[in-house]
């Protein structure tokens, strides 16, 4: 019986997609039926996270944000950015003291 197991196993590989799950942060009010097992199972990038496919989160551009050391005159400045994958090159998306924008990192990896 292990032997059959491990045949189909041979068989059929599992293939992990690359990325990480988005945190599990949706709590549903009724039982839904599982849309996936496994990675494959998933359309394009998708991955199988929490029974559902979903987009994986960008894995963050190496690095720290720099310190703050502006003060802004805004009250409530606009963010450039919401998100490392949204940088160009290895650009991180950091508070700057005035909103969210797009800036080399400190310790990180640079393209040139």
């Amino acid at each position: 019986r292990t032997k059959s197991r491990l045949f189909l196993l041979w068989l059929f590989p599992v293939t992990v997609k690359p990325g990480t799950c988005p945190p599990d942060d949706i709590r549903c009010i009724r039982a839904e039926p599982n849309e996936c097992a496994q990675d494959s199972e998933c359309r394009g990038i998708q991955k199988c996270c929490h029974s559902r496919c979903a987009l994986p989160t960008p894995t963050p551009t190496p690095g720290t944000c720099p310190a703050i050391t502006r003060v802004c005159p805004m009250i409530n400045p606009p963010n450039r950015c919401k998100r490392d994958s949204r940088c160009p090159a290895n650009m991180k998306c950091c508070d700057t003291g005035c909103g969210k924008d797009c800036v080399w990192p400190v310790n990180g990896t640079y393209l040139l």
